[in-house]
């Protein structure tokens, strides 16, 4: 008995030094699960962070040296998110203690790699395993709405729960603000988001909040354009197109309520809301802020089928479209303005203002001969609309134009076309050159008031009423259905 306690003493101090030859134990709870041994020495002092993108080179295998994997082997490089769960609960504790350009070896116990599982034909249950690692880079977390790198994380504590801010909710943060590590911005906040420009936080930051859990506390790196963009901060002496850090504690914040959570009457004042906001950011210019916020009203009334608010309903979301109709007209995004001018024409068949952003927006995709239908549906409705007239006018300028310069590609293959089609009756032109569609700017029924008279038109384009006496003046004797040569 004594013989064999000695042995298993022996065994035990034998185990626990070759574990002590592969490295220092890093596992939080010391358990010897994932023990290190640094094989090179990277550079700097820093090291990833949870969320963090990292670059490695791995080699695995087992105890006894058969190797069961490598990315050096497919020469490719491997990338995962650190403390996501992408990978073994080793990786995400080895990886986070390595310097870049660092070579690394862990042992891990089949605890922190695939347990009683096993993995494949070669890791069998129960399989400690033993990698060699070498990290590369690593860069922060992208949390940009638009995906482009332009709001990156570095999470400096995890926050709790698993809850972070969506639009319209209330937020208390402390935040600090820095360029070239000289603070600008220090204090405590209380925002709403989606409305806090006001309160001097830009849209990286904002956007910041809406991946942030209680308590947590993170640095973000905002590029210009989600920052101060090309006119800097002049107060804050920070240049246009400057990019800068800002480190966030959330304190707390309370969610905004989700659009199932609502009823009616809340949807209706949500929307309300959403249509000032949208309003705001339009008459600043912004055309993306004010399209979020009109969209808004689309997403929280779309599925509304009260019979006691349907009037309100309509008369929202026939704002919401024509709205961001006008925003996707100013933005350049023409399929969109018509796609959202069709769904306004849906509520209102005769609605003029859907009808004359349609024609803008098919004007601008070539499609003419819709445009000029949609001017002229205007017309029918208002007929003194100076605004809609105008661009009849050179829409169908436009289109003799685009006629013209047809004729002229195709003649030599089909003369039987090359011939000048007569200009159809009842068109309006003008010979003075502008561009059909050069500037769009909002416009209301109030331009339909006050028109010229007849006399007042025709003088416009230098003609004269004629003499009742003349020859044939029971006709209008006048040359503005044709172009001026």
């Amino acid at each position: 008995m004594i013989g064999m306690t000695d042995r298993t003493g022996q065994q035990q101090q034998q185990h626990e030094s070759s574990m002590n030859a592969c490295g220092l134990d890093i596992t939080p709870g010391l358990d010897g699960g994932v023990r290190k041994k640094v094989l090179r020495e990277g550079s700097g002092t820093e090291t990833p962070l949870t969320g963090d993108r990292v670059f490695v080179h791995y080699v695995g295998t087992l105890l006894d040296g058969t190797k069961f994997d490598s990315s050096r082997d497919r020469n490719k490089v491997f990338d995962f998110k650190l403390g996501r769960g992408a990978v073994i609960k080793a990786w995400d504790i080895g990886v986070g203690t390595m310097r870049q350009g660092e070579v690394a070896k862990l042992t891990c116990t089949p605890d922190y790699a695939y347990g009683d599982t096993g993995s494949g034909p070669i890791i069998g249950p129960f399989a400690t395993l033993v990698f060699e690692i070498e990290l590369f880079k690593w860069e922060g977390e992208d949390v940009s709405e638009q995906k482009d790198r332009g709001v990156v994380r570095r999470l400096l504590y995890k926050g709790e729960g698993y809850l972070t801010p969506n639009t319209g909710a209330t937020v208390r943060a402390h935040i600090t603000g820095k360029l070239d590590n000289k603070i600008f911005d220090d204090r405590d906040v209380q925002i709403v988001i989606g409305a806090a420009q006001k309160d001097d936080i830009c849209s990286g930051l904002e956007q910041a909040f809406k991946k942030m859990k209680l308590k947590e506390h993170s640095m973000f790196v905002l590029k210009s354009k989600h920052a101060f963009g090309e006119s800097g901060k002049a107060e804050w002496n920070i240049p246009g197109d400057t990019d800068i850090t800002y480190e966030v504690v959330m304190n707390g914040f309370e969610r905004k309520k989700e659009v199932w959570e609502l009823d009616s009457s809340d949807k209706m004042k949500e929307a309300e809301l959403s249509k000032e906001n949208g309003r705001s950011f339009f008459k600043a210019g912004d055309m993306n802020k004010a399209a979020q916020h009109y969209k808004k009203i689309v997403s929280v009334l779309e599925h509304d089928e009260s019979e006691a608010y349907k009037s309100q309903r309509d008369n929202l979301m026939l704002a919401a479209h024509l709205n961001l109709a006008l925003c996707y007209l100013k933005l350049g995004s023409y399929h969109e303005a018509e796609k959202q001018c069709d769904q306004a024409l849906g509520i209102d068949k005769k609605n003029v203002k859907g009808l004359y952003r349609r024609a803008l927006a098919r004007g601008h995709k070539n499609q003419h001969e819709s445009a000029i239908e949609d001017f002229r549906e205007v017309l029918k409705v208002e007929p003194n609309n100076k605004a809609a007239r105008k661009e009849l006018s050179l829409a169908t300028q436009k289109l003799r134009q685009f006629r013209d310069e047809e004729k002229k590609l195709y003649a030599g293959m089909f003369s039987k076309f090359a011939a000048k089609e007569p200009v159809p009756p009842g068109h309006i032109y003008t010979s003075s050159g502008e561009d059909v569609f050069q500037t769009i700017d909002e416009w209301n029924n109030d331009m339909a008031k006050d028109m010229m008279s007849l006399e007042q038109e025709l003088e416009a384009f230098g003609e004269k009423m004629p003499d009742k006496h003349e020859k044939g003046s029971s006709s209008r004797k006048t040359e503005v259905t044709k172009p001026n040569d």
